[in-house]
């Protein structure tokens, strides 16, 4: 899995932000933060899966879910889609967006100790 501190978090609208400066080995990326619901939903920004039709006939991407399950005792684990470099959002650092995570107030603690 994915050492911790290879990874920094930020929130956002009620939204839970993993930066990911490695590569997730396996394509298996474990957090120790945050907890998970039943109704949670991972994406990985920049990636998405499909063309759906909007309201008015007009053309959207939609987000690609990805697989996740919670950990034993906390945190989850996502499973990264295998992508190729013509498709890869970045070289850099990837991110993963959380929505509907357990508590999301002051339950996620960034790299230099802020609380999201």
């Amino acid at each position: 899995g994915q050492k911790e501190g290879d990874v920094y978090y930020t929130s956002k609208d009620g939204a839970v932000y993993a930066i990911v400066m490695t590569w997730p080995k396996g394509n298996i990326l474990e957090l120790d933060l945050p907890t998970p619901t039943q109704n949670t939903v991972v994406t990985m920004l920049g990636l998405a899966t499909a063309t759906v039709d909007g309201d008015d006939n007009s053309k959207m991407t939609a987000p690609r879910l990805l697989d996740w399950s919670s950990q034993k005792l906390k945190g989850l684990r996502i499973i990264v889609p295998s992508l190729t470099p013509d498709i890869i959002p970045c070289q850099h650092a990837w991110v993963f967006k959380m929505t509907n995570l357990q508590s999301t107030q002051g339950s996620v603690r960034g790299q230099k100790g802020e609380t999201y």
